[in-house]
């Protein structure tokens, strides 16, 4: 899948929908549309009959301030696109990534989680799933570090590669290696 200006509005329009529980209004949609074709904000608001102080003194500050604030970086016109495209990597990847570990069988776990820790002593894990899986799939205290695990997954895959994680107890320094083992695992690689 490639990236495009239809992503990149799905994306602004998901990261504004988190943030401020809110969709992308249509003007803000032709405002992307325009500075995606890199048109000036006089072109945009004339082809859309909107009055050009409307456009690039109220509807574009705010979508940039918006976008800012919702993919944690400085947005503007001039680099909207690289900070969509970069949040789409990090969405595609996560996809990638967090694919590979929650399997079909193991939704009842992940949905129930709460139940789970509440009764551990009644739960079983399912005979399908290896001890290691299973803990990856129901620890709720492991906090995602995609760039990390990307960082860590794409490392390993070079030939003879070893990696040091250091960091104080209960940071999540297992799990993470088992993630990402599974992982490199999965793509056929021996691990020691």
């Amino acid at each position: 899948m490639a990236f495009n200006l239809d992503e990149a509005i799905k994306i602004a329009n998901h990261a504004v929908l988190a943030k401020f529980n809110r969709g992308l209004t249509d003007v803000e949609i032709i405002v992307l549309k325009g500075a995606w074709q890199r048109h000036e904000y006089n072109q945009i608001a004339a082809k859309n009959q909107y009055a050009t102080s409307y456009i690039s003194q109220d509807i574009a500050p705010k979508l940039w301030r918006s976008l800012t604030e919702a993919l944690g970086e400085k947005v503007k016109k001039s680099n909207f696109k690289e900070a969509l495209k970069r949040h789409w990597e990090k969405q595609c990847w996560e996809r990638q990534f967090t694919s590979e570990y929650y399997l079909p069988s193991a939704e009842p776990i992940i949905n129930h989680s709460q139940q789970y820790h509440s009764k551990i002593q009644e739960v079983s894990p399912p005979l399908s799933l290896t001890q290691t899986e299973h803990s990856l799939l129901i620890s709720e205290l492991y906090v995602e570090r995609v760039r990390i695990e990307m960082l860590c997954y794409e490392t390993l895959l070079q030939l003879g590669s070893l990696i040091r994680v250091k960091a104080p107890q209960l940071m999540g320094k297992t799990s993470l290696i088992e993630r990402v083992l599974a992982k490199v695992t999965k793509q056929g690689y021996r691990t020691v």
